[in-house]
């Protein structure tokens, strides 16, 4: 038990000794307005705000899924073109016209909650990378500002489904919102597979660690 507490001593302090040798690894985050202890709560209660108004989105977006339009709203953002988005806005009929607004409006909070969410979960992911690998700390802050840009892509992209649904007759809102949404779900999509990355080196450093 000595050995096991002073090899963990050890461990610790060889740790701050490589932090403190590379210096700060980290860029400026989003977050650093929010002290670092209370990152990982925010980050909690940010998950649940997202959860919780996916699942009010998905409640509210099922009425939009037609022959027309098989993956409802998403198939709306992805129309491309005019005639495209009209035979959609068709398929629905008032009602769906109805559905479809108030699924947007709910993305708006939702665009908040997820942007915020992964964002964070990059900083703290960065964080854990800290003294460990600069690069991988580096591309977590990055990582997150890219998913604060995709809820900005995402806030344009509603702006233009909101000007379809009006009736807005434009080829260019169609595009807008395939151009913005294809953007929003790649800068998702990238910061994702960075939070599965660090998850999973997180779990095996934490086995390695206890297995010791």
């Amino acid at each position: 038990m000595k050995k096991l507490r002073g090899y963990k001593k050890n461990q610790c302090r060889a740790r701050q000794f490589r932090i403190k040798k590379k210096g700060r690894t980290m860029l400026q985050s989003p977050f650093d307005f929010i002290p670092k202890h209370k990152q990982k709560n925010v980050f909690y209660y940010l998950l649940s705000l997202t959860i919780l108004v996916l699942l009010g989105m998905q409640i509210s977006g099922a009425p939009l899924k037609t022959d027309a339009a098989p993956l409802g709203i998403i198939s709306f953002e992805f129309a491309g073109d005019l005639a495209t988005s009209q035979t959609i806005l068709t398929s629905w009929g008032i009602t769906g016209r109805f559905y479809a607004a108030l699924n947007t409006g709910l993305d708006f909070l939702f665009l908040f909650s997820y942007a915020c969410t992964f964002a964070l979960g990059c900083v703290l992911a960065a964080r854990f990378f800290e003294g460990r690998s600069a690069v991988l700390s580096r591309i977590g802050v990055v990582m997150a500002w890219g998913q604060i840009a995709a809820g900005l892509f995402d806030a344009i992209e509603n702006f233009a489904l909101i000007q379809m649904l009006i009736g807005t007759q434009s080829e260019i809102w169609p595009q807008v919102a395939f151009w913005f949404a294809a953007i929003k779900f790649i800068l998702v999509g990238i910061g994702i597979s960075y939070l599965h990355f660090s998850t999973a080196w997180f779990l095996a450093y934490f086995f390695a660690r206890n297995r010791v």
